[in-house]
């Protein structure tokens, strides 16, 4: 898959995942990539002029006392999970990067962070195995003490990325793949 597909994948299952937190109750605004300086993505600027990488969506659900729930949210869209054959199951994970820096945006604007992974159920072609499909998540703070493990991925043009992985088993299975799309 070229980058502008992609990213039209990416951003297709992003709306998706909105769209079914919006189902959930939550008022969804998307956080949109800005030029800023060398840095293009979305950007929390701190007041003391640090800036955090952003996830994709900040989510707010009014409740009965007057109160508001509010939550960062990133939305992964994956064609399938990966067979660890090491512990014989299935796996997803983010860049490191992105994963230091969310946790650093929970801590520092004191917003939960969740993470939402949209599996199609593809092929995972290493292992020959049908991946599980569906909307699977949970929060920061818990998949934080509940890394499986960290390794590099290499991407076709050979640039190695730094992942860190968490099994299925971890992850809460939020709806199926088809209840996930409008």
């Amino acid at each position: 898959m070229n980058f502008q597909n992609a990213l039209q994948f990416g951003r297709l299952g992003e709306s998706w995942i909105a769209n079914w937190i919006k189902a959930q109750g939550f008022h969804v605004q998307p956080v949109y990539e800005k030029q800023t300086g060398d840095y293009k993505g979305p950007t929390l600027y701190m007041a003391d002029g640090d800036t955090l990488i952003l996830p994709d969506l900040l989510a707010l659900q009014p409740l009965d006392n007057g109160r508001v729930r509010i939550a960062w949210c990133e939305a992964k869209h994956k064609s399938c999970f990966t067979w660890y054959f090491k512990r014989q199951q299935w796996q997803t994970g983010i860049d490191v990067k992105l994963y230091e820096q969310y946790q650093a945006v929970q801590q520092r604007s004191a917003i939960a962070v969740h993470l939402f992974f949209l599996q199609s159920g593809g092929l995972d072609k290493r292992a020959g195995k049908l991946s599980p499909g569906g909307l699977y998540g949970n929060r920061l703070a818990y998949l934080v003490q509940h890394e499986d493990h960290r390794d590099e991925f290499v991407e076709d043009n050979g640039r190695r990325v730094p992942m860190v992985y968490w099994n299925i088993t971890d992850l809460r299975k939020l709806a199926d793949y088809q209840e996930a799309k409008p």
